[in-house]
Order: C-alpha cells, then structure tokens, then sequence
C-alpha cells in the first residue's frame, strides 16, 4: 500500500492487489473529532460533516 498527498491537500492511496487471492475487502480505520460522524454516500463513497453539519472530507469509491 502507498499513499500520495496531492497539492491541493487531496490523498490518494494505492492498494495493490497480488494476485486473485488477494483479499477482496480493505478496511482503514476513521479518527474523528468529537461529534463528527461519517454516513455512506449512494455511490459508495464516504462523506464525514461535524456536528453542525459542515464537511470535514469525503472518501471516493474505489
């Protein structure tokens, strides 16, 4: 796995798959401020807001 910061402050990581036993399924562990809350989007993307709902980041699908 390797991760690149972009210049506007965006990241990219790249998880790289071996062969087809590979596992199908990553999970990445989610730190966020007290009160903020992460919500699955239609899409499958991630999108965590604070508690007076402002946006904090979002996740696209893979």
């Amino acid at each position: 796995m390797s991760a690149q910061i972009g210049q506007d402050g965006s990241v990219s990581t790249l998880v790289t798959l071996k062969d087809a036993t590979a596992p199908t399924e990553h999970r990445f562990s989610l730190h966020l401020p007290d009160g903020a809350q992460a919500s699955v989007a239609e899409d499958g993307g991630v999108v965590a807001g604070d508690q007076d709902g402002e946006l904090l980041g979002t996740f696209s699908s893979p």
